[in-house]
């Protein structure tokens, strides 16, 4: 059986991880999670790109591996000069996740009777939230009081989706385990 170094992001403890699999040899796979250089522009950093760009790119070209989540990132990342890339695809726990888990009391708890749209992640701006804000209000003029957007999660975006004031928005927090179940199989 033979040893691999397995890096999950480019800074920190991982970049140590990096250099001490190249020193000793060590086949190295990295997992690509985050476009950073997207996130640049929500905090006024876009100057920045360049820079980042090349230093990502020289940092992921040194794995044997680099898996990433879908075949949009993998073109994204082709075109770039990334090398080395596979689709690490990521399944459903069908034993965790599945439509029996439906919560009809959460249902009526959360929304009554209206249609539920979920939302299930980190609450930030490069999350592109404001496009779904928006969204949620113009289903809200279409179809007044017959949907709610379920946001499930926690993050800095918290307050700008509480201070849209919009009927339709539910915040609950972040949910995990059995909880989180129901919170799928229980939205529209």
């Amino acid at each position: 059986m033979q040893d691999i170094i397995h890096v999950t992001t480019e800074l920190g403890i991982c970049f140590r991880g990096m250099r001490y699999a190249l020193s000793r040899n060590i086949p190295l796979v990295m997992s690509y999670h985050t476009d950073y250089c997207k996130y640049l522009k929500y905090h006024n950093l876009d100057f920045f790109r360049p820079l980042l760009e090349s230093y990502l790119s020289w940092f992921y070209n040194f794995s044997c591996r680099t898996l990433v989540p879908s075949r949009r990132t993998f073109f994204e990342l082709s075109q770039k000069g990334y090398r080395n890339l596979d689709i690490w695809s990521r399944g459903i726990d069908l034993e965790n996740f599945k439509p029996e888990f439906r919560n009809e009391n959460l249902r009526k708890t959360l929304a009554g009777e209206k249609f539920i749209f979920l939302y299930v992640g980190r609450l930030s701006a490069e999350k592109s939230l404001d496009i779904l804000l928006n969204a949620a209000g113009e289903i809200e003029k279409r179809f007044p009081g017959k949907t709610a957007f379920v946001f499930t999660g926690d993050g800095p975006y918290v307050k700008v989706i509480k201070d849209s004031n919009l009927p339709n928005l539910i915040l609950t927090g972040f949910m995990k385990d059995r909880e989180l179940s129901e919170m799928y199989a229980s939205a529209d």
